[in-house]
């Protein structure tokens, strides 16, 4: 779920503090994210997050400056309770970047250090440590070819991909509906153009999914690294399938901030007893 700017860009001209003017350094760099953004004892959120979390969380919202002619919205909750939040906003879509004080605010001179901790999707939870549910939650990084689909999918607190190759371009919906992925990573260029939600198929992927589940375009990597072709299973899969691969694990690195997940193998999901029926062959049964 992507979180407008719009407030961000009306305080752009004013002179802000260097907290907020840090806020907003963060907030370039995860601007699909709402950021938790540690202030003491409690993790504050400014601007369109806070209004956007204090409706989610039914928090109040204030402001800082609240005699200035263009206040700033703000909100927060407390550390101790924070893995709570994050779960019931994870739980609606949201994904959450929290930025950690790692200075001592006794011995700081200036502004204290901060840091990226962590960011928590609907499909990477692993390091929310107030999640027990242990239903399988499938992240899956969709990729087109010219005449061909391949799609990467893990839970991955399991430290497994399932890889599906050479999916006609009428029965990838099919698999992404049979996956059930919380979240899905698309490139983010295709065939030299840019790849949005306005493109055919992506809508009629965005239309297949539960509601609640959240699209969101990354690049690529080119290169190939080290790391993926020690998985298990790597070099058997084709080129489409492997940019699959690099684009779910790419994803996922930049999500756990440096906690790499240890991906173990990838194999070759397959439908075996199970008919696929492709949208023309549909249309003559209804």
């Amino acid at each position: 779920m992507f979180v407008s700017n719009q407030t961000i860009l009306s305080h752009q001209g004013q002179k802000l503090p260097p907290m907020l003017r840090l806020y907003l350094d963060y907030k370039k760099r995860y601007q699909d994210s709402l950021l938790f953004f540690q202030v003491g004892d409690f993790y504050e959120l400014f601007f369109d997050d806070a209004i956007e979390a204090s409706k989610a969380l039914n928090l109040t919202l204030t402001s800082r400056d609240k005699n200035s002619e263009n206040p700033v919205p703000m909100c927060g909750v407390p550390v101790a309770a924070a893995d709570s939040y994050l779960n019931r906003l994870v739980d609606k879509g949201f994904t959450v970047a929290v930025v950690k004080q790692i200075g001592d605010p006794k011995t700081s001179k200036g502004m204290v250090e901060r840091a990226l901790d962590r960011i928590i999707s609907p499909g990477v939870r692993i390091l929310s440590s107030s999640d027990k549910d242990h239903r399988e939650n499938y992240i899956a990084a969709v990729v087109p070819g010219f005449n061909e689909y391949a799609i990467a999918f893990s839970d991955v607190r399991t430290g497994k991909i399932f890889v599906k190759e050479a999916i006609e371009p009428d029965l990838v919906c099919y698999e992404i509906m049979n996956i059930d992925p919380s979240e899905i990573i698309l490139p983010a260029e295709h065939a030299g153009k840019k790849v949005d939600k306005r493109l055919r198929w992506v809508r009629e992927i965005g239309k297949t999914v539960r509601e609640g589940t959240t699209i969101k375009f990354r690049e690529i990597s080119s290169s190939f690294h080290s790391r993926e072709e020690k998985i298990s299973g790597y070099s058997a899969l084709d080129e489409l399938a492997k940019k699959a691969l690099r684009l779910l694990i790419s994803y996922v690195d930049e999500t756990t901030a440096g906690a790499e997940i240890a991906f173990l193998e990838v194999s070759h999901d397959t439908d075996n007893g199970v008919v696929a029926i492709d949208s023309a062959t549909r249309r003559h049964l209804e």
